[in-house]
């Protein structure tokens, strides 16, 4: 059996997806993420099925969520977020129950499963921070003050 490095592991996963996202970028005008979920939704294993082994693509997620994260840390001032603490978990708990109310909604009007529509909502709430902190950290919009309260 060849064994990859994991490197190369994640380039040839992704490899795939490298069109889709600079199309994304370069002629719609969106961030990478949406590129890159675009592509992901595309070459995964519910799309073209490229990719099918999901142990890989979980490994590799949870690594990117923690570089992302850290990086977006490495952006932000201790003293700005003590600052803004009480606004920042009060917009957080309003955008985590509009999120899963609104996604529960679209899920049970387009056909899903009472279960499935919660699962989607519990996926989009709990993600959307980090996705909006990508699109931060990509506009170079992490220091301003509005970012910090959306970010912590």
């Amino acid at each position: 059996m060849v064994k990859l490095e994991p490197r190369r592991v994640e380039t040839l996963t992704t490899l795939p997806g490298r069109p889709i996202d600079c199309f994304c970028r370069s002629k719609i005008k969106q961030p990478v993420v949406v590129g890159q979920l675009i592509a992901g939704i595309i070459i995964g294993p519910f799309g073209l099925g490229l990719i099918q082994n999901l142990n890989t693509i979980n490994l590799l997620a949870s690594l990117g969520i923690i570089l992302l994260l850290f990086t977006v840390g490495l952006e932000l001032d201790p003293l700005e977020i003590k600052k803004i603490g009480p606004d920042s978990f009060i917009l957080a708990v309003v955008e985590l129950t509009v999120t899963f109310i609104t996604v529960t909604l679209v899920g049970l009007a387009v056909g899903l499963t009472q279960l499935e529509a919660v699962f989607a909502a519990a996926v989009v709430a709990t993600t959307s921070t980090a996705i909006m902190s990508k699109i931060l950290l990509e506009t170079k919009s992490l220091r301003a003050q509005e970012a910090h309260t959306v970010v912590t």
